[in-house]
């Protein structure tokens, strides 16, 4: 798995096998146990001709993109 960063908050997630008809979901998170997450948004979906890969936009609550932590599942 590898990530690129494309400005703020955009990323892509690359995997080592086809998420196509995959769920993916994301979460505002950190593994942190000494500070909670920042407040904000995420959206995941399918990466565009990219069968292994999906993109991850972040924000904040008020809608702005910027970088925030966050936690991925992709499943069946």
């Amino acid at each position: 798995m590898s990530t690129t960063k494309y400005g703020p908050g955009q990323y892509q997630v690359l995997l080592d096998y086809n998420v196509v008809l995959k769920a993916h979901a994301a979460t505002i998170g950190t593994n942190d146990p000494n500070n909670a997450p920042p407040s904000g948004e995420v959206a995941v979906a399918p990466r565009y001709l990219t069968p292994n890969a999906v993109f991850v936009q972040t924000r904040t609550s008020g809608g702005t993109a910027a970088d925030r932590p966050f936690h991925l599942i992709v499943a069946n």
